[in-house]
């Protein structure tokens, strides 16, 4: 599973206002997600393309954190992108959200 980050850009920087996926290739979790993937199987390929739309790969973590501060630093003009692609982009439902949900109204 890759790590969960967060783009935090309220006042007091408690709760994300973006989350986000990523992987360092150095990590456990890289490896063992490289060492499963069979190139040479077309429906692991068409999946880890589409995966790879919604999740992050840094280098290190060193450029994870520039990353991080490159979109703070450059916050209106990261929003105004998001706002101008109108809900289109990809995304993949997490279904530990709905589990959460469904015990929560019980």
């Amino acid at each position: 599973m890759p790590e969960w980050g967060g783009l935090f850009f309220g006042e007091h920087r408690v709760h994300a206002d973006y989350s986000l996926k990523y992987f360092t290739k150095g990590s456990p979790a890289y490896k063992l997600n490289e060492f499963l993937f069979n190139k040479d199987n077309h429906e692991q390929g068409y999946a880890r393309r589409r995966f790879f739309e919604v999740v992050l790969l840094f280098e290190d973590s060193l450029e994870k954190d520039a990353f991080l501060e490159y979109v703070h630093h450059y916050k209106d003009d990261y929003l105004k992108r998001l706002a101008a692609l109108d809900g289109e982009w990809s995304w993949i439902e997490l279904v530990m959200d709905r589990v959460q949900h469904q015990t929560a109204a019980r």
